[in-house]
């Protein structure tokens, strides 16, 4: 419990490290101030300022959290995901439901608007007349 609150202490405590640069520009009314040339209109330049600090202040308060969180011992953990299936394995599973919605929509053909029984298949070798694996005729 007191962990949590730790935790959640350090993360609201850099939210207002973060926004700390604003708070004090507009508590002082440094934006009112004209010490710069503000070519962009009136507290430009203090808006300048402020895009420039942010740029190095952001980062450095993120690293202080995340310090912080590991000397609380929250460490990041990205989310566990299965194993993605190799290629081989992809094509094989497209490979093998491509084949039976074939042999689902041959099924479907087949039984037509007669109702005929499915798709025909030949006879067998031994039954064709005067072809190869035919008995030889009696004499």
């Amino acid at each position: 419990m007191l962990r949590r609150l730790a935790v959640a202490g350090v993360v609201v405590g850099a939210l207002v490290v973060a926004a700390l640069p604003i708070v004090l520009t507009v508590a002082f009314h440094w934006n009112r101030t004209h010490f710069l040339a503000s070519t962009l209109g009136p507290g430009s330049g203090i808006l300048f300022l402020l895009a420039l600090l942010y740029a190095v202040w952001l980062p450095g308060t993120v690293f202080g959290m995340v310090h912080l969180l590991d000397l609380l011992g929250v460490h990041y953990m990205p989310p566990q995901r299965e194993k993605r299936p190799s290629r081989r394995e992809r094509l094989r599973t497209r490979a093998a439901a491509r084949y039976l919605q074939s042999q689902a929509a041959a099924r479907a053909k087949g039984r037509g608007a007669a109702g005929g029984g499915g798709v025909k298949t030949p006879p067998p070798p031994a039954a064709r007349n005067g072809r190869r694996g035919a008995p030889p005729p009696a004499a």
